[in-house]
């Protein structure tokens, strides 16, 4: 018999979630969204930002995918507690939820996986304790999910790899430690990756993006002009980018999914709220047949959704050593769909507030500008459907 019964400890980190994420960063979200990106620029709402950042590290949620020997819970590498995690800080602040991602896929999945045991002590231990904060340096101003078309470059001088090119669109740049970044060898052309120290020489950020939605989760370009890193900074060897950058792709569309889920979620909350106080024709609007049509199709699209990302997460640990061409079904598949159920959801809630829905008096607003972002970022949905059709067809 299937069972989709959390065990009491993941009841317990989802419950440690729930409580942080109202208490602490609920009420900032608003002030996050309407101040970005020039929060970044007030020295309390930054402060309060990397109170909040480092408080998610003193709770462990950081450590969720780093064995105990690294600093972090258990024996690491547990996808349904991150992807809890994603989906609760999702539900009260996207942003929050964003800058939570590359920790946990730069450390959790692609140093731990592949790091030496120098580099594994080196930065999993600090970055579990969320006394470093992490980014991800993949997407360039050409190569956006065509990964294969970057052009930043790598190239060996003695100890020294040398880096040459820029990012954009980098989550957690303009506050960022530790930056992994993904290049390709000069002389070969292999894409390899390699990480790179704030305060590197040669290495410089832009200001952070304006953006429409996921407004608390600072994003900028970062720039590269001989930017010289010791050789012992390389992960793997040359030529292991696609292999670590597969293995991250899995996780961050499921992680993708469960903030979908989350702000679908929250949307959905607000509406039910909202149906039941609203008085119309001498009633409340939760009792009109058109607005208990628009609650169950947002309950539908999020209930399939949750059943889809379990599934997902079951399909990638149970497969997570068979090699693969491309990413799994159905990782590619949940992100597709739970990209285009949030939009749904998100978009019936504002039609149940009505002119409210359209002010930014009211949340529903913000969850629908947040809607957006896993439709483009971590692969659009036009790649998703083309990997679901290379699955099918393979």
């Amino acid at each position: 018999m299937l069972d989709f019964e959390l065990s009491e400890e993941h009841k317990m980190i989802k419950k440690a979630v729930i409580e942080f994420a109202k208490k602490e960063i609920q009420p900032l979200a608003e002030d996050f969204d309407r101040y970005s990106p020039c929060f970044l620029h007030d020295k309390g709402l930054k402060e309060a930002w990397l109170k909040i950042y480092k408080k998610i590290g003193d709770l462990g949620f950081f450590g969720v995918l780093i064995p105990e020997e690294y600093g972090g819970i258990g024996e690491g590498f547990d996808v349904l507690s991150c992807a809890i995690i994603h989906w609760e800080l999702g539900k009260v602040c996207s942003g929050i939820a964003d800058s939570y991602m590359p920790p946990s896929i730069v450390c959790g999945v692609i140093i731990n996986n592949f790091g030496t045991e120098e580099q594994k002590r080196k930065y999993l231990p600090p970055n579990a304790a969320g006394d470093m904060i992490t980014s991800i340096a993949v997407t360039e101003p050409d190569a956006g999910s065509d990964v294969a078309g970057i052009k930043t470059s790598i190239e060996r001088d003695g100890d020294e790899f040398v880096i040459n090119g820029s990012k954009q669109f980098i989550t957690n740049a303009p506050v960022a430690d530790l930056f992994y970044v993904l290049a390709k060898d000069k002389e070969t052309g292999k894409t390899s990756g390699i990480l790179v120290e704030k305060g590197t020489k040669g290495l410089s950020t832009g200001e952070p993006l304006d953006k429409m939605g996921h407004r608390a989760g600072p994003l900028s370009e970062v720039f590269f002009d001989d930017c010289r890193v010791p050789a012992e900074n390389l992960l793997g060897k040359i030529g292991d980018g696609v292999t670590m950058s597969l293995m991250a792709i899995e996780l961050e569309r499921i992680f993708c999914a469960a903030e979908n889920i989350g702000i679908a979620e929250a949307s959905l909350e607000a509406s039910i709220k909202y149906a039941k106080e609203r008085i119309a024709f001498g009633k409340p609007i939760a009792k009109f047949q058109a607005v208990q049509g628009l609650l169950a199709h947002m309950a539908t699209g999020i209930e399939t959704s949750k059943s889809m990302l379990y599934y997902a997460i079951w399909d990638v640990m149970k497969n997570k050593d068979k090699p693969k061409k491309y990413p799994s079904l159905s990782t590619s598949i949940v992100k597709y769909y739970t990209g285009k159920m949030v939009l749904d959801v998100t978009s019936d809630g504002v039609q149940i507030f009505g002119g409210y829905g359209y002010i930014k008096d009211y949340p529903v607003e913000r969850y629908m500008r947040d809607a957006k972002l896993f439709q483009i970022g971590g692969g659009t949905s036009q790649i998703q459907e083309m990997l679901i059709a290379r699955n099918l067809l393979a």
